[in-house]
């Protein structure tokens, strides 16, 4: 019996507050029970630099995709399991065992993509692992759409965020998110995040305690990204507290929509203006962001090149030596 159980009978992780029994096979907005599930797990080199280190001794970020989400970003890289449900039902004891086979294949962390719906099942997994010998830190790679309630439940496990704000316009969240109230939810939870865990970095600089927050810079939508970089450089959080990452891979449904040579420049300028020196901004070059859209139905969803499979749902382990 899951420890943390109870949390899925009356759900409130996500700020939708679905309140459905989910250990009775109700489902709210994320659409999944109380059966943790995923799609994928692999050493992924495509992270933030402290995230996904491969330095000596470290090959990458050991990253697990679940499926579902709390939201329905319009935009969503990986939509195939947060809208579409791609995934298989995995125990506690599984998920135990892909924690401890990324840790073997030189994982610098436990990197844990979208599980805002499994967080009962998620603080169970790593509490059990810990005491086995996981040693390595635990990254909660999230949109920010936790509850209070959720976040309290996962703070005691959870070592480094890497947390979105993806908008501070309640238009804009409604447009792209599928809520209208993700601005000020999103806040909340970031509020928290920094608050708990303060910057740290170990071997070859591997983050392994703070936060890093991400913003997705969507073409045409300037404004937005300027809210949120005013926000940041507001003295919100010491400045010595948090990293920003700023991102520009942008993938619409139209292949020409893309940030401008203009409009990047506009973003330099506006960090600039608010001050903002510590943290990351992907370069804009001639990449072609559709290439490093993920395809879970296949074993490795990503580029050979920056991802090693290590778990898949159609396959189970796979041998990447």
């Amino acid at each position: 019996m899951n420890t943390y159980t109870h949390l899925y009978k009356k759900c409130r992780l996500c700020p939708r507050f679905c309140e459905v029994d989910r250990t009775a096979g109700e489902r709210g907005y994320c659409g999944q029970s109380s059966d943790m599930r995923a799609a994928f797990a692999g050493i992924h080199r495509g992270e933030e630099p402290p995230v996904s280190m491969v330095a000596a001794p470290f090959t990458g970020s050991g990253t697990i995709f679940f499926t579902g989400c709390t939201l329905r970003c319009s935009y969503c890289q990986n939509r195939q399991i947060s809208q579409k449900n791609i995934g298989e039902v995995i125990s506690i004891h599984d998920f135990i065992e892909i924690c401890f086979a990324l840790e073997q294949k030189g994982a610098a962390n436990i990197n844990l993509v979208s599980g805002t719906q499994f967080i009962p099942s998620i603080r169970e997994g790593i509490e059990t692992a810990r005491a086995r010998g996981l040693t390595i830190p635990v990254v909660w790679n999230t949109s920010s759409f936790e509850s209070g309630e959720g976040l309290q439940a996962l703070l005691p496990v959870v070592d480094v965020f890497l947390a979105d704000i993806k908008t501070l316009s309640s238009a804009h969240s409604r447009e792209f998110c599928g809520s209208g109230s993700y601005p000020e939810e999103s806040v909340k939870a970031v509020k928290i995040m920094v608050k708990e865990k303060r910057l740290k970095f170990g071997r070859s600089n591997s983050l392994v305690s703070g936060t890093i927050i991400r913003h997705l810079v969507i073409p045409g939508e300037m404004e937005s990204t300027e809210k949120v970089l005013q926000w940041l450089g507001s003295g919100i959080f010491p400045l010595a507290g948090v990293l920003l990452s700023i991102l520009v891979q942008f993938v619409g449904s139209d292949d020409a929509q893309r940030i401008t040579e203009s409009e990047y420049e506009e973003i330099l300028s506006m960090l600039d203006k608010y001050g903002i020196e510590d943290g990351y901004i992907q370069e804009l070059d001639d990449t072609d962001y559709t290439d490093w859209m993920p395809d879970f139905t296949h074993a490795n969803p990503f580029p050979a090149s920056f991802s090693d499979p290590v778990w898949h749902f159609k396959t189970g382990f796979i041998s990447c030596n």
